[in-house]
């Protein structure tokens, strides 16, 4: 690319994508292929579009000017000019800084380059320009009234603030009369914009400094000053951005690492600020900078190179040219003037870790002279202000990291250095650090200061502000301090400020606890923080709860820790042993008793279950001990009273409170309530009336819809006799047994109470009234066998062969008929229907049963359908003489069921034989096909046709209805899985699953032979039994032969070795991911259906088999 045109400067943007080239009257942006993309000019003559605008009101006239236009007239009048492009462009946008004779003007586009602000005409402004990395701040230096300041712009050209830079020196930094030879060439925000960069270039003296400025609370202060040499390049690091790079003319490459903390010791915070060091005391008052409570003027000029704090020798500043040490001694938690010590060294460089070794020496690290990779420990000597090198190292043991004195001893063996990231606040400032960062944060949140012998660690957050936090390792670290010392009202007191769970000062140590239970109600002594405690417990162990797991890992590999509590038992042993305490010192401190009993009745509460009744027949019982007047009575049962309502709906309370069955409770509650007295009075006074007492506690439970005791009540009563009404107290006009015992069936029945009052009436007076009506439910629920027992309980004979009857239990029925006073007549035509609705149920063997109780006949043929022929060999041997050819009528019904039997038989061998040999032809068929279609690797077109036929209609109807539940994968796999069992079911010749077809038959044929012999098993004895030998041989040796043919027949159906050809089913099933190697083996994928499972086979004749006719 070639430009016809002088070229006055050029920028890439931060994205290495994008050019600008300013010429002498355009802005070029050029692609990385160096074309010309857009172009602006440097003289907009439109107003830009963020420009602020000022409107002036002209009186008189209708006129409206803009303030600038003729500036912007003035400047294009200018001929001489001189342009200047930023060293880096931290932005989108770009800014250009138009030089003039005594003043310049800021103009900013944007990354499309359309004209975006421009600033008013600023004099004294320098060169130097830089824009923040978000763009919303543009830092330009000016010098005005021989004062130079670092000025901030926003992007519509508005001033935002300022700082002031000290006068520069060639000699030092910082310090001096203004020099007009010396300039500020550049300026660097770093990747977060919190340090900004300032090189300065002395002319007079040919000397460089950088400078490195933070901001906190919109207070800008100069941290670190360094002489350097000229540099050609620099860089602020794109990942790290406390990380600085330089190149200097003579060709050296350094990097700058900046690490921005506040140095702490005992709550006393120093922060420096230039030539001056900020001493902040937080036990007095913690102030953000850059507020502070005074300020130490150091002797040298410039901020310090590295500086030491202790809480005994107090602060040692280094200069930065290391050859002076400024020291300030500690006094009542100030700092003081001290000495100013000049170090005698013909070699001085950079110090690290500077501490205090004791009131005459300092130790640090510095590199070595004969090595750039080693370091060297070095002691300065205050008194003799020399330099001592102690020990050579080769790494750096604590990186940026000041180390206490109590761990020098680390530096005598090389392999027990490690490096840690801040050991300069105490171990507690590990764990803050740690907490800060799993805790959300804002952003560049930095650690300030923690309390020594507290929880306290503050933060100072990116506005500026400090926030004060207390950490959980600190925290639960002192609590468990506390709790091993038993030190239990400085950890409630802890717990409640920071909203730790109460539970943990018993989960903590149990037994510790329930020991010190004595211990712990005297230092508490409050009745609010103990109801607190109470109320807060909940089962578990808190201590494996995520919160506090980790501080407890002892707990979590103890097995025996980890089962589960039982729920209830923690809180109620806790509330037990605390209400014994309590009701003990009654009788010694009356007073502190009365003052504490609130907690009697929370603990009664929060128990579980809940006990409020209790806790209110307790109060009911101490209030009525205590030897005070009237007025004092009522006075601490309205008191108590309300303070049940805090933990207890009104309402439930107005409940438990008559659950204590004492009226008169109920009406304290409902008083010292809120409950309408329209509401309870009825209900109270309607109560009162009830007599005598267990009848009211009768209703009493019927309000509380507590139906069990209720009935507990009501029986009671009914169980009385009838004279002893009035000794129980009963009035004239109160209801009699036989009313209570009516009023208690009614309640039985109502609320379906049949067990409890089975129970409670069992062994005791209107038992049977109880049965009779528990035995009608049980029959309106269809438990008949039930119902029979209980009407036969409660006397009712006729209701229990009813149920019988319909059981078709005629042994029972005929048992209770005996003592019924039934005619014959009646119960022997009950018993003849009862047999005809077994015959009509098929239920053969019980009509038989029943037939031989009747003496009617077809018992034989009852026997016979139920195929019980040992029952009817045993029939006919015991009624042999008496019944007249009962042995013919059974010779004929065994004979008959003995041809059945071998005519079967020789059906179930044709089908055998007929289908084995269709199935064996089509495995041969199968088999040639499967030959076949590996030579010509493609399936068979008739297979082939049928499958995507049916494929093509789901595709279809798919596409008709594509969100239709019929269509689904997965309802389309089961319809296919039902249509080809559907198809298994019929064998049809020619069918694609007619092996299938075939294996269903003759696996079906196999398990009717099974059950076929279970019936051998009793109908070759009774063969015998009835002297039909010659049946029984013929029937026995035409099974035996029978079944070796099934189990030769069963080896050639299923075969212990399975081939592709053995496997039902089409081709086009089985092979349905199609492969040329896929036929020439067993298919991939193989549906294992109930047919291809081999039928189980007895040994041959076993179980049945009888040797005397074999």
């Amino acid at each position: 690319m070639e430009l016809k045109r002088n070229v006055l400067g050029s920028s890439w943007s931060p994205d290495l994508q994008l050019l600008i080239v300013a010429t002498e009257s355009h802005l070029l942006m050029i692609s990385r292929d160096f074309y010309v993309i857009s172009e602006a000019l440097i003289r907009p003559t439109t107003t830009g579009k963020d420009q602020l605008l000022t409107i002036e009101r002209r009186l008189m006239t209708k006129q409206c000017s803009f303030p600038g236009e003729a500036m912007r007239n003035f400047l294009r009048s200018v001929a001489s000019t001189k342009f200047f492009m930023p060293k880096q462009m931290d932005s989108p946008s770009k800014n250009i800084p138009l030089n003039k004779t005594f003043c310049r003007q800021l103009r900013i586009w944007n990354r499309e380059l359309d004209f975006m602000s421009q600033c008013e005409f600023l004099a004294g402004i320098e060169a130097a320009l830089c824009m923040r990395s978000n763009g919303n701040l543009i830092a330009v230096p000016r010098v005005v009234s021989n004062e130079r300041h670092i000025w901030f712009y926003e992007r519509n050209g508005q001033s935002r603030s300022k700082f002031k830079l000290m006068a520069t020196n060639a000699a030092n930094c910082g310090g001096g009369e203004l020099d007009a030879r010396s300039v500020v060439r550049h300026l660097a925000w770093n990747l977060d914009s919190t340090v900004l960069m300032i090189y300065y270039e002395d002319f007079s003296t040919k000397s460089f400094q950088l400078q490195f400025w933070t901001v906190s609370n919109y207070s800008w202060a100069e941290k670190l000053c360094l002489s350097v040499e000229e540099i050609i390049d620099f860089f602020w690091d794109p990942e790290n951005a406390n990380k600085f790079h330089y190149l200097a003319r003579s060709g050296v490459y350094r990097k700058i690492l900046l690490r921005s903390e506040y140095n702490c010791e005992d709550m006393i915070v120093v922060s420096i600020n230039g030539d001056r060091a900020r001493i902040t005391d937080f036990k007095y008052a913690p102030i953000p900078p850059p507020m502070c409570h005074y300020e130490l003027n150091l002797d040298f000029v410039g901020t310090p190179s590295a500086f030491a704090q202790s809480p005994v020798f107090g602060l040692a500043f280094v200069s930065s040219d290391f050859k002076r040490i400024s020291t300030f001694p500690l006094q009542n938690r100030r700092f003081i003037n001290g000495k100013n010590i000049a170090i005698e060294a013909a070699n001085v460089r950079l110090l690290l870790n500077l501490i205090w070794r004791d009131e005459k020496a300092l130790l640090a690290f510095r590199k070595c002279e004969r090595s750039d990779k080693s370091f060297e420990l070095v002691e300065l000597r205050l008194d003799t202000r020399t330099i001592f090198c102690l020990k050579e190292l080769d790494v750096l043991p604590f990186a940026h990291t000041l180390i206490p004195n109590d761990r020098l001893d680390w530096l005598s063996n090389e392999a027990n250095c490690v490096n840690v990231e801040h050991v300069k606040l105490d171990d507690k400032c590990l764990i803050a650090l740690e907490e800060m960062k799993s805790r959300e944060i804002e952003r560049c949140g930095e650690l300030i200061a923690n309390e020594p012998n507290g929880t306290r660690v503050w933060l100072q957050m990116p506005r500026g502000n400090l926030e004060v936090i207390h950490p959980r390792p600190i925290l639960l670290e002192r609590l468990k301090r506390w709790l091993d010392a038993k030190e239990w009202s400085k950890a409630f007191v802890e717990m409640r400020r920071h909203r730790i769970d109460l539970n943990l000062l018993y989960d903590h140590n149990p037994k510790a606890f329930n020991d010190s239970i004595e211990q712990f109600v005297f230092q508490i002594n409050d009745v609010d923080s103990l109801n607190v405690f109470l109320t807060s417990l909940q089962s578990g162990d808190t201590t494996r709860e995520p919160m506090f797991a980790p501080f407890y890992p002892e707990r979590q590999t103890n097995q025996q820790q980890k089962l589960k509590r039982a729920e209830g038992v923690k809180v109620n042993a806790i509330c037990e042993r605390l209400r014994s305490h309590l009701m003990g010192i009654k009788d010694e401190d009356g007073d502190r008793f009365t003052r504490l009993y609130p907690v009697v009745l929370s603990s009664y509460v929060a128990e579980t279950p809940s006990r409020v009744s209790a806790a209110l027949a307790n109060m009911w019982t101490q209030i009525a001990k205590m030897k005070k007047n009237e007025d004092e009575h009522s006075d601490l049962t309205r008191r108590w009273i309300k303070h049940l309502t805090y933990l207890v709906n009104e309402s439930v309370l107005f409940k438990q409170a008559l659950k204590t069955y004492d009226v008169e409770i109920a009406f304290l509650v409902a008083h010292s309530s809120n409950l309408d007295p329209k509401e309870y009075l009825p209900v109270l006074n309607d109560l009162k009336k009830k007599t005598p007492p267990t009848y009211q506690k009768y209703h009493i439970d019927l309000f509380m819809g507590d139906w069990n005791s209720a009935l507990e009540h009501i029986a009671m009563l009914a169980q009385l006799p009838h004279d002893d009404d009035v000794e129980n107290g009963v009035e004239v006009g109160a209801c009699t047994a036989s009313a209570y015992l009516d009023e208690c069936l009614k309640l039985v029945e109502h609320h379906k109470l049949y067990p409890a009052a089975m129970k409670l009436f069992c062994g005791r007076p209107h038992y049977e009234e109880i049965c009779g009506i528990t035995a009608k439910e049980m029959e309106r629920n269809g438990r008949l066998k039930e119902a029979a027992i209980l009407h036969e309980k409660a006397g009712d004979l006729t209701a229990a062969m009813n149920c019988h009857l319909k059981l078709q239990n005629f042994l029972e029925f005929c048992r209770l008929a005996k003592h019924s006073k039934q005619t014959e007549e009646k119960i022997e035509s009950e018993l003849r229907k009862m047999g005809m609705q077994m015959l009509f149920k098929d239920d053969h063997l019980a009509a038989a049963q029943l037939f031989i109780y009747l003496g009617k006949e077809k018992i034989l043929e009852c026997f016979e359908k139920a195929n019980a022929w040992d029952k009817l060999s045993a029939f006919v041997s015991e009624n042999r003489p008496s019944i007249q050819g009962v042995v013919n009528r059974a010779q004929v019904i065994l004979s008959t069921r003995c041809a059945q039997i071998i005519e079967q038989i020789d059906s179930w061998r044709d089908s055998l034989t007929k289908h084995t040999k269709r199935l064996e032809v089509l495995r041969e068929e199968k088999k040639g096909k499967l030959a076949t279609m590996a030579l010509t690797k493609q399936l068979d077109d008739g297979d082939q046709l049928d499958a995507f036929s049916e494929s093509s209609v789901s595709s279809s109807n798919t596409s008709l209805s594509r969100y239709s539940k019929a269509f689904d994968p997965k309802y389309q796999s089961w319809k296919k899985t039902r249509k080809m069992e559907r198809k298994k079911q019929t064998i049809k010749d020619g069918s694609r699953w007619e092996d299938g077809a075939l294996l269903v038959a003759l696996k079906d044929i196999h398990q009717r032979i099974d059950v076929q012999q279970d019936e051998l098993v009793e109908l070759l004895p009774a063969l015998l039994s009835m002297d039909l030998f010659e049946r029984a041989c013929r029937l026995q040796n035409e099974m035996l032969t029978f079944l070796e043919f099934v189990a030769n027949n069963h080896e050639i159906v299923w075969s212990s070795n399975l081939e592709a050809h053995h496997l039902p089913g089409p081709l086009t099933e089985l092979y349905c991911d199609f492969a040329e190697t896929a036929l020439v083996e067993m298919p991939k994928k193989i549906q294992l259906t109930n047919e291809l499972f081999p039928p189980k086979l007895r040994s041959t004749g076993a179980e049945w088999k009888l040797e005397i006719i074999e």
